[in-house]
């Protein structure tokens, strides 16, 4: 096994050693992401002479604005999500690899035995990798997708009885892959066995059900909810109507160079409120990174994760090509969930945006060839030149 990959030490982290930390509460948009979340940032906050926080000079601790902010300046700043999701709006159809490399290194653990909540000093260090490569081709107007999703993972933990390998859960989805053809007939595979039957998906929630599934991310929601969310249209369009109206704004900066920053406050129940600060390009009218916190009843403030954008115009659309996450967060690895500090990486190739991609892209029958469908997140066999290291020549 091979611990040191061409995307750096595992262990190194960005030069951070693995502390004690908050759960991966990723996207506080998400309700289903934010129960599982808020039960473990309350745990630890609850237990403070235990931790050491990351990021802290990254922590909001200012109060709002007094009498709140000017509500035109509210409304300006609103407009740049608005003037932003315009954009994510105008991407009809495209094709897409995306690798995801996700580095955790942690020397704590959490139980739950007996009902409470509660983080153990480990007797091992966990650093684990996992590599995972997306696939998505998409034609909204034609309700027709293509995508694949393949995971592999490296880990190891470091003891002084040694050095043992850390293994994903059983269950974990190694290869999957889905065809949507005109007219809502879904077929599915799972990694070593064949295509399954097809099923109609022929109304939004059937669709989407899949998606989740599958873990298909939504390009579309880059730079507004933490990337790597499965969010439909409509729900997005609701989150951006919010984001729009500024009445979540609570302080607004400006961070020179022609960008502003912009922090966002909301309620939360048990006491509980979320804080993001999202630092945005206003000529480019992009995010440049976004970050999220929660502040529990006692005041206490936890760093949860900090995205970064860097994003290209292809076809008078700007789309991403680089999202960097640094995030405190959590993992199952050997039956143990495991509680510490991560950095995710997300690499995009675009092969076309707003191009008409032919009936011969979405079509299932590739379903039945497995060494068709891992050669399509293959970014030497898909000649992705964007995800392949410099000296690595495309495919012929």
């Amino acid at each position: 096994m091979n611990h040191e990959t061409s995307y750096g030490p595992i262990w190194k982290l960005h030069g951070i050693h693995p502390i004690m930390s908050a759960d991966r509460l990723v996207e506080y948009f998400n309700p289903l992401r934010i129960v599982a979340g808020l039960i473990v940032a309350l745990a630890i906050i609850s237990n403070p002479g235990q931790l050491a926080y990351a990021f802290q000079d990254d922590v909001p601790e200012f109060e709002p604005v007094a009498g709140g902010v000017d509500r035109e300046e509210r409304l300006q700043a609103g407009s740049l999500h608005e003037a932003f999701f315009s954009n994510s709006r105008g991407l009809v159809s495209g094709d897409v690899l995306i690798r995801q490399v996700d580095e955790l290194g942690s020397t704590v653990t959490a139980s739950a035995e007996g009902g409470e909540l509660k983080l153990l000093e480990a007797e091992k260090e966990l650093l684990v990798s996992e590599t995972t490569f997306y696939r998505l081709r998409f034609d909204k107007s034609k309700g027709v997708y293509l995508f694949v999703r393949s995971l592999a993972r490296d880990g190891l933990l470091l003891g002084e009885g040694g050095v043992e390998e850390a293994k994903a859960d059983a269950n974990e989805l190694k290869l999957g892959a889905f065809v949507v053809e005109v007219g809502g007939k879904c077929i599915t595979k799972h990694g070593g066995t064949p295509a399954g039957e097809a099923m109609a998906v022929d109304d939004d929630q059937a669709l989407q059900r899949t998606f989740r599934d599958f873990k298909v991310p939504s390009i579309n929601a880059a730079g507004i909810v933490t990337f790597g969310s499965t969010l439909p249209d409509a729900q997005m369009e609701s989150v951006v109507a919010r984001l729009a109206s500024g009445d979540t704004i609570c302080r607004i900066e400006d961070a020179g160079q022609g960008k502003a920053r912009i922090f966002r406050d909301e309620k939360m129940s048990g006491g509980v409120h979320a804080r993001d600060c999202v630092v945005f390009d206003k000529k480019e009218l992009v995010p440049d990174s976004r970050a999220i916190f929660f502040r529990s009843p006692s005041g206490q403030w936890v760093f949860v994760s900090k995205e970064m954008y860097r994003w290209i115009d292809v076809a008078g659309m700007k789309v991403p090509v680089s999202i960097i996450r640094d995030y405190q967060g959590q993992k199952a690895v050997n039956g143990v969930d495991w509680i510490g500090r991560g950095v995710m990486r997300f690499e995009f190739h675009w092969f076309s945006v707003n191009e008409e991609l032919g009936a011969a892209a979405f079509d299932a029958a590739i379903l039945s060839d497995e060494t068709a469908v891992i050669r399509l997140v293959d970014p030497v066999a898909s000649n992705a030149t964007r995800l392949l290291p410099v000296s690595t020549p495309p495919a012929g």
